[in-house]
């Protein structure tokens, strides 16, 4: 078993992650990027004072946040560490696919919805400023529940089960962030009026007529196969494809392909994700069901900001499960009604042109009250990364230096405006300065 899936930061002795919190290195740097994102990082941001809860939608009350002001949904910087599969992090084939029993397993068919999951937590030797960056980071998600909390008892209004975006990690008292990623199949609609995504982003051909492979795209299709762990009669898809998320590498803004992940993002491995906090509600409708709060933080996107060098094994397809199959008339009646809407807001809070900061500006001392930096140029969605060469994961896992980040100019920064008032709510507690 490889050691991988339980790691933890600082459960590996690593110099390449050591070297993350050397003056001016990869953690100042960082947070002086995170403190120029105002209130577009989770740390930086206020429950009441920044952001507020929104309409309630379905008949239950699901919501999601919005910005103050401008009210735009609330979507945040949250940096941290990945952590090991052991505790949540689902990168491979299955993602967040309850699987049940070897004896009695539920199958993948078309109609199954399926997200990865990736879990963050304190990143590695943090620096003093990194380190209470990461406490603001829960402190934001707790005040998110206390408002609930007291909306709760005002309504007199229980709930069986409440499962917070911050849990425990381990016996020590620290915690974890668990991410949700967008679906990771989507069914391909082949007319016109139904297909999902502009012609331009549907997957070309691995493999063109003169040999050379074909570029990546954000929405791009791939058939399942690319996930080195697909395979087996748990899979029973009949169209479904893997779609291109916006993961990047942040060395060089390229799409991380979907082949790869197992390696570009292996535990260890430093993150900056735009993710969009959501509330879904799931109401008691039986005698013996029970209702339940499920606090979730969907990825918009993410950037791997430094790699990792904890040594992973390439995932295999789960043996000794056998699946029943199923009609495939079954399995359309369900797939036709399925829709995407993965491009919808794939809007990341972008980077800017102020990165790396120059080591003259680059002091983690304090982080200032301040707006947040306005670019003026749009990412393009459609950058793309050749398949040729060395693959993302072929960089090598000692690769720190001033050129780790060149990030080049991207979508604009909303802008702000003074918050009109809305319902204000207590924080958990008080979130220090570094």
């Amino acid at each position: 078993m490889s050691a991988s899936k339980f790691y933890v930061p600082e459960s590996v002795d690593s110099e390449l992650l050591r070297s993350r919190a050397s003056p001016d290195g990869v953690y100042d740097r960082l947070v002086k990027w995170i403190v120029a994102q105002g209130r577009h990082a989770l740390a930086n941001a206020e429950m009441g004072t920044d952001f507020r809860r929104g309409p309630p939608t379905g008949p239950y009350g699901n919501h999601s946040y919005i910005f103050n002001g401008s009210n735009s949904d609330f979507k945040a910087l949250v940096v941290g560490e990945i952590v090991g599969s052991g505790f949540g992090t689902r990168l491979g084939a299955t993602g967040s696919h309850y699987i049940s029993t070897k004896d009695t397993p539920e199958p993948i068919k078309d109609s199954t919805k399926i997200r990865s999951v990736i879990v963050l937590a304190r990143p590695s030797y943090a620096t003093p400023a990194l380190q209470q960056l990461w406490d603001n980071q829960l402190a934001t998600l707790a005040q998110i529940r206390m408002a609930d909390h007291e909306a709760e008892k005002t309504a007199n209004k229980k709930f069986d089960s409440i499962k917070e975006i911050s849990k425990p990690l381990g016996d020590d008292g620290a915690k974890c962030i668990v991410l949700h990623g967008p679906n990771l199949y989507t069914i391909h609609q082949e007319s016109n009026d139904a297909r999902p995504f502009p012609s331009s982003t549907i997957k070309r051909s691995l493999s063109e007529a003169n040999g050379t492979p074909s570029e990546i795209a954000l929405g791009d299709l791939y058939d399942p196969s690319v996930l080195p762990d697909y395979g087996g009669s748990l899979f029973q898809h009949r169209r479904a494809k893997v779609i291109q998320p916006d993961y990047r590498d942040g060395r060089n803004k390229k799409l991380l392909h979907p082949a790869n992940w197992w390696s570009d993002l292996r535990p260890g491995t430093l993150v900056a994700v735009t993710a969009e906090p959501t509330v879904i509600i799931v109401g008691k409708e039986r005698a013996r069901s029970s209702s339940k709060k499920i606090y979730h933080a969907d990825i918009v996107s993410l950037l791997a900001m430094a790699p990792s060098d904890v040594e992973v094994e390439k995932p295999e397809p789960l043996q000794g499960v056998n699946a029943i199959r199923t009609s495939s008339s079954t399995d359309d009646a369900s797939t036709a009604l399925l829709t995407v809407d993965f491009l919808t807001d794939a809007t990341p809070v972008d980077i800017g042109n102020d990165w790396p900061p120059s080591p003259e500006t680059a002091s983690s001392d304090a982080i200032p009250s301040s707006s947040p930096a306005k670019f003026d140029d749009k990412l393009d969605s459609q950058s793309e990364v050749q398949l040729t060469g060395p693959s993302n994961s072929d960089v090598g896992p000692g690769f720190v230096d001033d050129d780790l980040f060149p990030f080049r100019e991207g979508v604009p920064m909303e802008e702000d405006a003074p918050p009109d008032p809305g319902p204000s709510s207590p924080p958990a507690k008080k979130k220090r300065r570094t």
